[in-house]
C-alpha cells in the first residue's frame, strides 16, 4: 500500500503483486495531486489526470493493480475510483481481461 511521505504519494514495491511496471508509467513524474482529490466534484482534474493515462504505456497493468490491491482512491489506469467499482462488479462472475477504458470527462 502506498505511504505519504512530505505530503506526497509513495507507492512501495509489494512482494505479492508485480510492480515492476510503475517504472514504465506516464505519470511517474508527475505531481501526486494530479491522480489524488476529490473526483466527485473536480471533474476537470478528472480530465487532465486521465489525459495523461491515455498517453501511458503501462495503463493496463495500473488499472488492474488498482482493482486488484484494491486501491480506492485517485485516478489509475484511467478510471477514477467509482468506474473501478463499476468494472469490479461487472467483471464478478465473468472471466474476460478485456477492460475498456472510459472517455475523459466520464
Amino acid at each position: 500500500m502506498p505511504r505519504i511521505e512530505w505530503g506526497r504519494v509513495v507507492m512501495r514495491p509489494d512482494t505479492n503483486v508485480d510492480t515492476g511496471w510503475m517504472d514504465q508509467a506516464a505519470c511517474k513524474d508527475e505531481p501526486t495531486e494530479l491522480f489524488f482529490f476529490d473526483e466527485r466534484i473536480e471533474r476537470k482534474r478528472v480530465a487532465e489526470a486521465k489525459a495523461v493515462c491515455d498517453r501511458c504505456p503501462v495503463w493496463k497493468k495500473c488499472l488492474d493493480y488498482a482493482i486488484e490491491t484494491p486501491v480506492d482512491f485517485g485516478i489509475w489506469g484511467g478510471f477514477t475510483s467509482r468506474e473501478r467499482e463499476r468494472h469490479r462488479w461487472s467483471k464478478r462472475g465473468v472471466k474476460d481481461d478485456k477492460a475498456k477504458r472510459p472517455q475523459n470527462g466520464s
